[in-house]
């Protein structure tokens, strides 16, 4: 006598499956989904979906969507941008506010909201829909390259600038490139007091922003180069007399290292904002920097 098929998903609980699926990664959860419906129903279950990253550009966006809509239980949400970035600046805003309803309207626990070097979904009108009807945290980063990926991997070494040059966000005014103690992987120095200078420009809208960080992942030799920031134009070190004085800034010596500076709101306007480093006029020795990633937090 033939015994009966054992249907392993009256074996379970929810909760034991739950506690299984847990160990895959949900690109996995995504293929167990496609399997049939009931594995279908246990991979997609709210539970396991309470993180999400997307890599905005690499897959399709439809496709995208309609994961969101199933993330009913979604508490954190990252957006990347992919390296296809290049080819979806074009992206339409009906095509992100259709992601943001879709937010808004099944993913009502949401509370972090995170992008990374995506602007469109960071533009004040979806951010203010998100915070509005989630009551939610949108954090926006945005890392600037100092040395685009087109620069040469064997770099003895590029003589500072004798005039400022840019890039799209950037500004370089007597600073030279080197790879000399990093070998395949440039960095930028200064060693011109007073003169050598890196400007970042942001743009950033004042409404609900909470904080703006800046990080530099930096370093500094034996002479002990100095850096000067400014944002806007004025000194950066808030006083305990609430008026502002010059920022001084030492970087780790002898290996890169990243440090975060906090920004005061009181420099930020809205619209295009300016930081600068400046090799102080006082400084002993050069300055290395090598990444910048500028943070902003809205509530």
């Amino acid at each position: 006598m033939e015994s009966e098929p054992v249907n392993i998903f009256h074996v379970l609980s929810e909760e034991l499956w739950v506690k299984i699926l847990k160990y895959l990664p949900q690109m996995e959860l995504l293929k167990l989904s496609t399997v049939s419906k009931a594995f279908h129903a246990q991979a997609m279950d709210p539970a396991l979906w309470k993180s999400l990253e997307l890599l905005l550009g690499q897959y399709n966006l439809l496709a995208q969507q309609a994961l969101l809509q199933r993330c009913t239980g979604l508490l954190h949400l990252k957006f990347v941008a992919s390296s296809m970035w290049n080819g979806i600046e074009g992206m339409t805003k009906n095509a992100m506010a259709t992601l943001v309803s879709i937010l808004i309207e099944k993913c009502k626990h949401l509370r972090t909201v995170e992008i990374i070097n995506y602007p469109f979904i960071g533009q004040p009108y979806f951010r203010r829909q998100l915070i509005n009807s989630s009551n939610c945290t949108v954090t926006q980063t945005t890392d600037y390259r100092l040395n685009p990926p087109g620069d040469s991997l064997e770099i003895v070494w590029i003589p500072d600038s004798p005039d400022t040059y840019n890039t799209k966000d950037i500004e370089f005014h007597q600073v030279g490139t080197t790879d000399h103690y990093r070998k395949g992987k440039p960095y930028k120095i200064m060693r011109n007091p007073g003169s050598s200078i890196i400007s970042i420009n942001f743009n950033t809208s004042v409404e609900r922003l909470s904080s703006v960080t800046i990080s530099l992942n930096h370093c500094r030799t034996t002479s002990d180069g100095v850096v000067c920031l400014t944002v806007n134009g004025r000194p950066a070190e808030q006083r305990e007399n609430g008026g502002f004085g010059k920022m001084v800034i030492m970087a780790p010596r002898f290996n890169f290292g990243w440090e975060s500076f906090d920004v005061s709101l009181d420099l930020i306007q809205d619209g295009i904002n300016k930081i600068t480093l400046l090799l102080d006029s006082t400084s002993p020795g050069v300055y290395w920097l090598s990444d910048v990633k500028i943070q902003k937090v809205f509530r």
